[in-house]
């Protein structure tokens, strides 16, 4: 039978914890790492009257503030 000290069992059982971690997050690091990312296609708007700037869909050049609800053009 293998004796093992306190400190031995301690240091043994951190570095298990730790590699198990650190293997966790490799694995979800390169699991993200090869999803595709797909972007659509959206514009910059800024709001004449409050100056909020908001993305929208770029299927129009005239969109609605989603703060004050002011119609608005793409600049």
């Amino acid at each position: 039978m293998i004796e093992l000290t306190f400190n031995a069992f301690f240091l043994i059982y951190l570095f298990m914890t730790l590699g198990s971690v650190f293997a966790l997050w490799l694995y979800s690091h390169y699991r993200l790492k090869k999803r595709p990312i797909y972007s659509n296609e959206q514009a910059l708007f800024q709001c004449e009257f409050c100056h909020f700037a908001y993305l929208e869909e770029s299927s129009g050049s005239l969109n609605k503030c989603p703060q004050c609800g002011l119609f608005n053009q793409k600049n």
